[in-house]
């Protein structure tokens, strides 16, 4: 009797998949189309958010969501045994997983091919990952790190690898669980946590900008000097919000933030650990609301705005739309979308209605949380901003305000003439070419916030 099509086509993709996950493969480089240039800015960000989530979930030991993230083709059950094997074989022959390294991203006719050296505790191997035009996986290769494209390495001069260890944990109810990373400090027991908090929009776990996850190099420092970070996507970047809900503030940010405290206390090794937050960008227009909590012993705000976010969101989208090209059409464009905030700032927009992508219920459930000028010794707890001022979305008016709301409060601040909107050296007129250009985190940064954190402990020791 002959063989059903699709059980033949179950099987050609199972012999496709084997092939392709083995490490001695490295042969596609002969059989791919010609290259063509390079993917645009947002998608490139897009897979490399991607595949970092990928070996995220390996590495968690979630192969079920790891399989997900293939093409429609691949038969999901048998995937998810290939995938286990191969891992469990990476793991039981280099030791854990820690990061991605030196990530590259081609494009030919059909596919986008992303390449990586993936980092274990005993050894480096080389990683492909082809990507279609939905951006879902199509191939999965280990290979020879000689194989991959010679991509030079940015030294990250304050990381000390064997200093700590990476732990890959749950935080939330099973619903809306995310994956996320805690960098531990080796042999030490209750030491700091930094829980570290994003800007607006859908984020991946590094807060990945082009190229650049720099919430990974933060980790990397001050768990290289005795202090624990937890990194964990925003919920809007793994999940949509309840049917029949529209997305909210408190759904999007502050729930997770509190889910992150209460595994950071379950757990032995951090039970006792004093927590700082750290809150990045629009992240930082909920810290006067959380410092009343007093779920916190300290605050860092890197580039903080405390106005409306849409303010901030309006003079960003400026900023781009202006470099294009002057035209009737543009002006409108930016006309509009003006007229369209002040809608929202009237009430006169329906809650279901979007603006820049978000219902504008989102924008007024903001209110609640409006940030308010703190009382004589309403709040003990020291706050440190840091402002980077070759961001380009820097606004006078932001360091204004944030100076009146911590007026009566301890308040240190330190500002980085040379630094761009992720803390690199860079441009700020040019930031897109910022983000699609190695980096890291400048060394200062990274001891402003030990520094800071360190009297953060002295203060509790005091208590």
């Amino acid at each position: 009797m002959r063989p059903l099509l699709p059980e033949i086509k179950s099987q050609l993709l199972l012999i496709t998949l084997a092939t392709s996950i083995s490490f001695a493969s490295g042969q596609f480089s002969s059989q791919e189309a010609k290259k063509w240039g390079t993917p645009t800015p947002e998608v490139s960000t897009e897979i490399y958010s991607k595949a970092i989530l990928f070996l995220d979930y390996l590495a968690s030991l979630d192969f079920k969501s790891a399989a997900t993230m293939f093409h429609h083709g691949f038969p999901k059950k048998q995937l998810q045994v290939q995938l286990k094997q191969t891992w469990s074989q990476n793991i039981s022959s280099h030791g854990n997983y820690r990061e991605l390294r030196q990530m590259s991203i081609s494009r030919s006719e059909h596919s986008f091919h992303f390449y990586a050296r993936t980092i274990f505790d005993k050894k480096q191997i080389g990683l492909n990952l082809d990507f279609n035009k939905n951006l879902e996986i199509s191939r999965y290769a280990y290979l020879p790190v000689k194989k991959i494209p010679n991509i030079p390495e940015i030294t990250v001069p304050y990381d000390r690898p064997n200093r700590y260890t990476i732990k890959h944990i749950l935080i939330g109810p099973k619903r809306y669980s995310l994956k996320a990373r805690l960098y531990l400090p080796n042999h030490i027991k209750n030491c700091p946590i930094v829980i570290l908090t994003h800007d607006f929009g859908p984020q991946d776990l590094e807060h990945r900008t082009g190229i650049n996850g720099f919430f990974k190099d933060i980790a990397k420092g001050l768990a290289s000097n005795n202090i624990g970070c937890l990194l964990y996507p925003k919920r809007s970047y793994v999940y949509k919000a309840p049917e029949g809900q529209l997305i909210n503030p408190s759904w999007e940010v502050l729930e997770d933030i509190y889910n992150a405290i209460f595994q950071i206390k379950t757990l032995s090794r951090t039970r006792g650990s004093n927590l700082v937050l750290l809150s990045y960008g629009f992240s930082s227009y909920f810290v006067p609301y959380l410092a009343r909590k007093k779920l916190f012993k300290g605050y860092v705000l890197l580039n903080p705005s405390l106005r409306h976010p849409l303010d901030v969101l309006f003079e960003i989208e400026e900023f781009f739309l202006a470099k294009k090209s002057k035209s009737k059409t543009l002006e409108n464009k930016i006309f509009n979308l003006y007229n369209r905030i002040q809608m929202v700032h009237q009430k006169k927009l329906d809650r279901d209605e979007k603006v820049l992508d978000y219902p504008a219920s989102y924008f007024y459930s903001l209110d609640r949380f409006k940030p308010e000028v703190f009382k004589k010794n309403e709040i003990q707890e020291p706050f440190l901003s840091l402002v980077a001022k070759r961001d380009f979305a820097s606004n006078p008016a932001d360091y204004q305000l944030l100076k009146t709301i911590l007026k009566e409060s301890v308040h240190y601040s330190e500002s980085f003439p040379m630094l761009n909107r992720i803390f690199h050296v860079g441009n700020k007129m040019n930031p897109r070419q910022d983000f699609l250009t190695p980096g890291v985190v400048s060394a200062h940064v990274i001891g402003e916030i030990i520094k800071f954190i360190k009297l953060v402990e002295q203060n509790t020791v005091k208590k």
